[in-house]
């Protein structure tokens, strides 16, 4: 797609219309991949865990589907919602759902919605509710540093949001799901390798990550996190975590 608008927000990286069908695209795995051998199993196979709970309810397949129908996808993140900012962040949520069905897209929300760890305010989180109540359009989020609470990652913030829209999907651990891999926020380092070099090629990775050499801003780049190296190359990767929109130079991290 191309001509997306990009609503602002104080706190919020620019929207991102990702036409890629990520899918179909080639990608070469490297950093501690061995083509020879298969690393173990380390990731939550979001697919296969959710077709069996659908199975069990006598619904099989009919979650899956509703997100592999799904060619193109917009992207944003960073929200940061509180007191100070929900008016601008609801017009933002707003603009996001109108631009997805106008494209007949899916959203992606790499991380950080709330702003303040650990406290949800009311009002907002009402406000919020009640236009995630009529969101129609297949959702994936996945949690920041922002939204968690412990150091596991599962408890979280984004789990109201998530029971408030059947379109709604919230990812808190590393998975692979549509070809695609997911890293919510881990402060583990190590963690966030181990699932990059267990994902079976991957066509994308979406995450909320710190990356060696993102700008924090217009002066100061991130020197801790994980090396760009680390990464798949030739595979797109979409991160929150930074608010500044750009490309990590010399990568297709973005």
């Amino acid at each position: 797609a191309s001509g997306s608008a990009t609503p602002t927000c104080a706190r919020t990286s620019a929207m991102r219309t990702l036409a890629r069908r990520w899918r179909s695209r080639p990608s070469e795995v490297g950093c501690g991949w061995d083509r020879g051998t298969r690393p173990k199993k380390a990731l939550t196979t979001m697919a296969e865990k959710k077709l069996a709970e659908s199975a069990a309810s006598g619904g099989a397949g009919t979650w899956n589907r509703r997100w592999e129908d799904v060619e193109r996808w917009i992207a944003f993140s960073d929200l940061h919602v509180s007191r100070r900012t929900i008016e601008t962040c609801a017009k933002v949520l707003q603009k996001v759902h109108e631009e997805a069905m106008d494209r007949n897209a899916g959203v992606l929300f790499l991380g950080d919605f709330w702003h303040a760890r650990g406290s949800l305010p009311v009002e907002p989180l009402n406000e919020v509710l009640d236009v995630f109540r009529s969101w129609t359009c297949p959702t994936i989020m996945i949690s920041g540093n922002h939204d968690q609470v412990n150091i596991g990652g599962d408890v979280h913030a984004l789990k109201p949001i998530e029971a408030a829209s059947d379109f709604i999907k919230v990812i808190d651990q590393p998975t692979h799901f549509l070809g695609a891999l997911f890293l919510p926020y881990r402060r583990n380092g190590g963690e966030i390798q181990e699932s990059i070099n267990s994902a079976a090629r991957p066509k994308a990775i979406f995450a909320h990550v710190d990356v060696v050499g993102a700008h924090m801003n217009e002066t100061f780049q991130a020197q801790d996190g994980i090396h760009p190296s680390c990464f798949p190359s030739n595979t797109p990767v979409y991160t929150g975590h930074y608010h500044k929109p750009h490309t990590v130079q010399g990568t297709a991290i973005t």
